[in-house]
């Protein structure tokens, strides 16, 4: 509630109802995949008289206390945990808000307060938009660099961009006073803190902090442990954005991520002040030397699963298991010998044989010699051991032939071979044909 003539909650009230409404915020969370939006919305909104004073107001959820509160009850610092958990509500927040076309343009602990706590409400929410502005026209283009020295110095002095500074706004603003804040969440000072009424001053000293940004945060954490190293990426990040740039919020995020993980705890996204759930030792070891592990080399392997054997490609490829091979998918309780026998292995391999060596037969073309050149062979000049062996094997081919034939005539060869009843059944058979013989030669003599 405020007066009537307030801008700022005029601002705020227009931005809720063009940017921030429940479908809008709800099918924005559906595309994103994300389950909770630290971007509040409004359930009413109207003028009334309150003490003689014309005011307006806004009705909103009820949310917990600001971080701000939170930040002065632990001490003026947090831990690790929950600066950079907090830092990643706040860049899903302006990544929202970006999107609709708007900035935040006065990010601060005081501007961050609780959720309820139940399932449907975000950790932290980013509330007052009373100096939310436009950084692009309705047609999509972004503004041009032009010094506005009506707006300079908007928002917080303390944690303002250097952009505010000049009177121009753009998304690089609200991330760089985000990372101001998180100097301060982490017990750091600022070192324009001592000067703070002295805004071209502080724009100087911000100037120089982000043309050094070591020697920046060598002086914000001067007696404390230093700062993760994440931070320092952050900053310089942040510096290399160009005025128009779209930041890369997913980066921004691994970033923050990277910070707690490397610091031993879990990131869960829980804003938590005092328990904070920490990494097992595996998990934290696995994340400490992800940096010194090499990238494992791409075993080369065979593409036909069955192996050769006495192939070169063997010798140059890794050892092929059961899963590689596709014939070895097959257990032993499944072989069956009986099964193998019936379909007569024998017959199998040699038709197998029969068509590989078709196929041998079909790629081997005959060579053919020139009819002027008359074909050589080792034979043609033979040397004295070799005519003695071809001798040999001559006489062996002679012998083995007459035997063939002695053996053909050998009725005794044959006759030993048959058994007594054999002889009797042959001597039957043989009595009626000799008397045929006899007959026929007493009928035609000579």
């Amino acid at each position: 509630m405020e007066p009537y003539t307030s801008g700022p909650l005029f601002v705020e009230r227009n931005f809720y109802l063009r940017s921030a409404k429940t479908e809008t915020i709800q099918e924005y969370m559906q595309s994103k995949k994300i389950r909770r939006l630290g971007v509040p919305h409004i359930y009413s909104f109207g003028t009334c008289n309150h003490r003689d004073v014309h005011t307006r107001f806004i009705v909103m959820p009820k949310y917990g206390a600001s971080i701000q509160s939170m930040l002065e009850k632990h001490g003026n610092k947090f831990h690790i945990k929950t600066a950079f958990t907090l830092a990643i509500h706040v860049v899903e927040a302006l990544e929202y808000i970006h999107e609709q076309g708007y900035i935040h343009a006065d990010i601060k602990a005081l501007n961050l307060v609780l959720g309820s706590g139940d399932k449907s409400s975000a950790p932290v929410y980013l509330i007052d938009y009373g100096l939310v502005a436009r950084y692009k026209y309705r047609n999509g283009t972004h503004k041009e660099f032009v010094q506005d020295h009506r707006m300079a110095n908007a928002g917080t002095i303390e944690f303002s961009s250097r952009d505010s500074h000049k009177g121009v706004i753009c998304r690089r603003s609200d991330l760089e006073s985000l990372g101001y804040c998180l100097v301060t969440w982490l017990g750091g000072d600022l070192p324009w803190d001592e000067f703070l009424t002295d805004p071209e001053r502080v724009e100087t000293a911000k100037e120089d902090a982000m043309l050094d940004i070591q020697e920046f945060l060598a002086t914000a954490f001067p007696s404390h442990p230093p700062p993760p190293r994440e931070l320092f990426d952050y900053f310089t990040y942040i510096s290399s954005l160009e005025f128009a740039s779209k930041p890369d919020y997913k980066y921004i995020k691994k970033l923050l991520q990277a910070a707690i993980f490397r610091s031993g705890f879990l990131c869960d996204l829980k804003v938590t002040f005092d328990s904070h759930a920490m990494l097992d030792r595996k998990a934290f070891k696995r994340i400490a030397e992800r940096e010194n592990i090499v990238p494992p080399k791409k075993i080369k392997r065979m593409i036909d699963g069955n192996r050769k054997p006495c192939a070169e490609y063997n010798e140059i490829t890794s050892r092929v298991t059961r899963n590689i091979d596709k014939g070895a998918n097959t257990s032993f309780e499944d072989f069956n010998w009986a099964q193998v026998l019936a379909g007569n292995p024998e017959t199998i391999i040699r038709k197998h044989l029969g068509k590989r060596n078709a196929k041998v037969r079909k790629t081997q073309e005959p060579v053919t010699r020139p009819h002027s050149c008359p074909a050589m062979s080792e034979l043609d000049n033979p040397t004295p051991i070799m005519l003695k062996l071809m001798m040999k094997r001559t006489a062996q081919r002679k012998r083995a032939e007459s035997q063939r034939k002695n053996s053909r005539g050998n009725d005794s060869f044959v006759s030993s071979t048959l058994t007594y009843a054999m002889e009797e059944v042959i001597a039957l058979r043989n009595l009626p044909t000799r008397r045929i013989l006899r007959s026929s030669a007493r009928k035609h003599p000579e």
